[in-house]
This record gives C-alpha cells, structure tokens and sequence, in this order.
C-alpha cells in the first residue's frame, strides 16, 4: 500500500462516495480547524510521528500537514482514498502520501504517536463512523485527535472510551463556538489514550 501503489489499478478504487463537494471553495471552517490543532499540537510537540487519516483530496486548502511538518519537524503520513489527487499534491519532506480507507487502514497497532482526523466522521455512515472510529483507536499509540461537523458527540465518546482513550469534554474554541455553513458546531476531541485494550 505504499505512495501510488493503488493508483495505477483504477479497478481496486472506487471514489469516495460520501464527501460533500464545496465547488472549489474550503469549508469556511477549515482555516480555523488547522489553527486550533496547530496550537495544542504545542503540548505534544515532543512525539516521534504522525498520521492525518483521511488527509484530502484538493491541494490549495488540505494543508495541515505541510503545517505541522513545518512547525514541529515530526514525520507525518497523509493517506487518503483518492489516488488520482495523491499525484498532485508537491512533494514535501517528512511527508509519505499513502493511499489507505480509514475504515482498514493498513497499519500495525499503536503505529502513530498521534493521530489527526479532520472532518470525515460526520460524513461516515453509521455503521462505518465506528469501524473508523476503532481503526482510528487502533493504530493510535498517545493522541487522537478528531474534528467533526454536527455529529453526535455524544455518540462518541462511549466509543473512545471502549477503545482505552479519555476523551475529556467537547472543547469549543475561544470566543463564539465555531459554527458550520449549516450552523452546526464544529467538536474538537483530543483523547489521550489511558490503556490498551486486552
């Protein structure tokens, strides 16, 4: 599964049918995501490596791991499902592109100091949103870090909390609570995991 591997095979690939197409234009909430991460990523600046799981596909605003990379020099894998948009993206030093379903990636357990996942959970189906969710668990060794439009937050906590992860409380950015263009709130989780599960 390493960088372009499943690219060159259209019929391993099918798109992904679940994004929200913005016509060109970022998510009006996406800026404010990256800058939320980017500061508190200062408290665990000092871990050895890094995995935005379903990283995105358009190369002028999926941007955080250039971000990050450049601010803390930590090696980061960006993986995504769609492998035409993988080519595109600039080559950047301390970051492997991987194409990879966040519902079976292909990583060992605990791989990644820290794990970010952007946006994506809340456009899973349901009985997809846990296997990405246990995934997400499973292949993260410290953090993980979620940011979701409008899901139930509720909802996920519970499923942090089986997979050996304190998740804290939601954690609503300063000032007014960031709001979607369907003004939904934006959650931010960052969970720290307390055990392994047996």
């Amino acid at each position: 599964m390493a960088y372009g591997t499943l690219a060159i095979n259209k019929a391993l690939h099918k798109d992904w049918p679940w994004h929200v197409p913005f016509g060109g234009v970022p998510p009006p909430t996406r800026p404010e995501e990256y800058d939320f991460v980017l500061r508190e990523s200062e408290h665990f600046k000092q871990r050895e490596n890094a995995l935005d799981a379903a990283c995105g596909w358009r190369t002028d605003w999926h941007i955080f791991g250039q971000n990050f990379v450049y601010h803390y020099q930590i090696p980061m894998i960006a993986m995504d499902l769609n492998p035409e948009h993988l080519y595109k993206f600039d080559k950047t030093p301390n970051i492997v592109r991987m194409l990879g379903d966040i519902c079976g990636m292909p990583f060992a357990d605990y791989s990644f100091d820290v794990v970010f996942c952007f946006s994506t959970i809340e456009h899973l189906p349901s009985t997809y949103c846990s296997r990405a969710l246990y995934e997400l668990s499973r292949v993260c060794n410290n953090t993980l870090i979620l940011t979701f439009d409008g899901a139930n937050f509720e909802d996920i906590l519970p499923i942090l909390e089986v997979y050996g992860f304190d998740a804290g409380d939601r954690i609503n950015q300063p000032g007014e609570t960031l709001v979607t263009e369907k003004c939904e709130p934006v959650s931010y989780i960052i969970a720290e995991r307390v055990e392994c599960p047996t």
